[in-house]
């Protein structure tokens, strides 16, 4: 079975494809960017995680979040990762 190869913007063309992620504690956090990002057009992949109780490591959920954008699913991803007496890490 060929591999499926993602769509590659034109040159001037933006993507509007993005993943995003959290551990527990951002959660929160991500679904209000998510409702935002997608009034504006964007198509969300979301990796979760959905709740404060849905207990994933911030290294696990960065992984998928890297691999998807990796694998041409997305073109840019946020993953938020809350530890260290609060606070807020985010990369873009």
């Amino acid at each position: 079975m060929p591999k499926k190869v993602a769509a590659v913007p034109k040159k001037n063309e933006k993507s509007k494809k993005i993943v995003l992620a959290a551990d527990p504690m951002g959660a929160s956090l991500r679904m209000q960017l998510k409702k935002h990002l997608e009034s504006e057009g964007y198509e969300v992949i979301d990796y979760g995680t959905d709740c404060a109780e849905n207990f994933v490591t911030y290294f696990g959920i960065s992984a998928k979040a890297a691999k998807a954008i990796q694998q041409g699913l997305a073109d840019k991803g946020i993953v938020f990762l809350r530890h260290r007496g609060g606070r807020w890490n985010y990369s873009e």
